[in-house]
C-alpha cells in the first residue's frame, strides 16, 4: 500500500544472525522438494561458523518478482506487523557498502535483532 505507515515482516534466525524480508515481495513459502530448482542456499551466505545444515525444518521461500527464484531458510520464526518508524534505516555509510547485498535496515524485537533484507536484490546477489 502506498503511504502505508507499517510494513509485514517474516522473520528467521540462520546461524545465529536474525534476518527478515518484507512478506510483500514473498509469494509463497512451501516445504522443500525434489521438484524446486535453483532455491538459494542462504547458509553459504551467512555462514560464518563452518557448521553445515543449520536447518531444522526448511522452507522455501518463493519471489513474487522472481517466480524462476526461490530461498532456502528454515521455518520462520515469526510474521509480525511493524511501524515502519520502529525501523533502522542503515546511515548512508554502511548502505554505500550493503546495497549490492541487498541489506537496507535493522529491526529489533523482543531483544533480538534483524537484519532487513530485499528479498528480490538478495536473490541476485549469492
Amino acid at each position: 500500500m502506498k503511504g502505508s505507515t507499517e510494513i509485514k515482516l517474516i522473520l528467521f534466525h540462520i546461524f545465529d544472525t536474525g534476518i527478515g524480508f518484507d512478506a510483500f515481495q514473498i509469494g509463497s513459502i512451501d516445504f522443500p522438494s525434489l521438484k524446486i530448482k535453483n532455491a538459494i542456499l542462504l547458509d553459504k551466505y551467512f555462514n560464518k561458523t563452518g557448521m553445515e545444515n543449520p536447518y531444522k525444518s526448511p522452507r522455501v521461500l518463493f519471489l513474487k518478482n522472481f517466480p524462476d527464484k526461490s530461498l532456502l531458510l528454515d521455518e520462520p520464526e515469526d510474521i509480525v506487523t511493524v511501524s515502519k518508524a520502529d525501523i533502522c534505516l542503515l546511515p548512508p555509510l554502511l548502505k554505500k557498502a550493503t546495497v549490492s547485498m541487498g541489506l537496507w535496515g535493522v529491526y529489533r524485537l523482543n531483544q533480538k535483532v534483524y537484519f532487513l533484507y530485499d528479498a528480490d536484490i538478495l536473490a541476485g546477489a549469492v
